[in-house]
């Protein structure tokens, strides 16, 4: 079998699109410190509230790491920023996002009859000037072992996630947030798009250590970030799921 490389990605982007519901394949974060990659590695989240993301733009003058306007909108009546009531206090988890129309693939093989192994690179120029604010260390987990580890250890009810949305919400959006929508949280600046941020929003009582502990990863890499861009990454898909003709 023999497989145009461009072909195949728009066979995987229909792959994600039906059994990912179109986020990303993969998540990364980027740490300072070794031992916060090695925290997440280990399934311990270090969570903070959209107060702290609000104030950090205030304390370092960048938007880069915080958001003063974090989880505000303009309210369609009065015209002034606002907030759904006590929205400061639920904290949040960050990841950079990687969609399927933004790898590289470089090779494919077939594992047996029924898995085809994908090879792909990371999108390099996306991603070297966010290596160079938020870290040297990453971890790259797959978006779908994320969901599944949270949805088995909390109720639907206390959590939320998905891709941020980058731009003001509609006045009929504005009205949903009003009446309770947690996709009022993935709503931000359209400046801040170059995140891909996809987020983990925690909709309890942040614990008093601020760390969600949810269980090791058992799909996960570990790198220096420099080497993030230059390594060869890979996933199995199903034949029959591609569906190639």
């Amino acid at each position: 079998m023999e497989l145009d490389h461009e072909e195949l990605k728009e066979k995987l982007l229909e792959w994600n699109n039906i059994h990912n519901n179109g986020k990303p394949i993969l998540l990364l974060k980027f740490c300072k410190q070794r031992e916060y990659v090695e925290d997440i590695k280990n399934g311990k989240l270090y969570l903070n509230t959209v107060e702290f993301f609000r104030n950090l733009e205030e304390k370092t003058g960048s938007k880069d790491k915080g958001d003063d306007l974090e989880c505000m909108f303009i309210d369609p009546e009065t015209k002034k920023r606002t907030q759904v009531k006590d929205d400061e206090k639920v904290s949040l988890f960050s990841f950079f996002g990687i969609n399927v129309d933004e790898i590289k693939i470089i090779d494919y093989k077939m594992k047996d009859n029924n898995i085809m192994t994908i090879f792909y690179r990371l999108p390099e120029e996306k991603l070297e000037e966010f290596i160079d604010i938020f870290g040297d260390n990453c971890i790259t987990i797959w978006t779908c072992e994320f969901e599944k580890k949270i949805s088995s250890f909390l109720k639907e009810s206390e959590y939320h996630v998905g891709n941020c949305i980058y731009k003001e919400p509609t006045p009929e959006k504005i009205y949903e947030f009003i009446e309770g929508s947690p996709e009022r949280f993935l709503y931000k600046t359209k400046t801040l798009a170059y995140q891909h941020e996809y987020r983990f929003i925690y909709l309890n009582k942040i614990p008093e250590n601020h760390y969600l502990e949810i269980g090791e990863f058992e799909e996960k890499g570990i790198f220096d970030s420099k080497e993030l861009l230059t390594a060869t990454h890979n996933i199995d898909v199903l034949l029959s799921q591609l569906k190639l003709n």
